[in-house]
């Protein structure tokens, strides 16, 4: 199973920017799996895939709004609050387990920062 970000191709009929969409692709038959998830970004976003403290796994967005956004990858829906910190756009995003086993995600923005974040089950 493979997870992309898809950069929006310009601007809409209304002039302006169409949102971003994440697409799940099944690696073994190189077709899409369920419905694309919309994320509320006019921007381009970065994607990678990471476990929740319980093992669950998750999609996590980051995009120009500098928040980041978790959704369900098996349902697509989103889980929990954005995550916010970053004060410019999220341009890279890795997952990681620490060495005490929590599963983080780690993002760095344009605003020159670099933060760890937890993946504990949002209710």
């Amino acid at each position: 199973m493979a997870v992309s970000g898809d950069i929006p191709p310009g601007p809409d009929e209304d002039g302006g920017t169409p949102p971003s969409w994440i697409r799940i692709w099944n690696l073994d038959t190189g077709k899409p799996i369920g419905a694309s998830i919309e994320v509320p970004s006019r921007g381009g976003v970065e994607v990678v895939v990471g476990r929740r403290g319980d093992g669950s796994p998750v999609i996590v967005s980051g995009d120009d709004d500098g928040n980041l956004l978790m959704w369900d990858l098996d349902t697509g829906e989103r889980v929990g609050e954005p995550l916010g910190g970053h004060t410019r756009p999220i341009s890279a995003l890795a997952t990681g387990r620490r060495s005490d086993g929590t599963f983080v995600v780690v993002s760095g923005g344009m605003d020159k920062t670099i933060r760890i974040w937890s993946l504990r089950r949002a209710a």
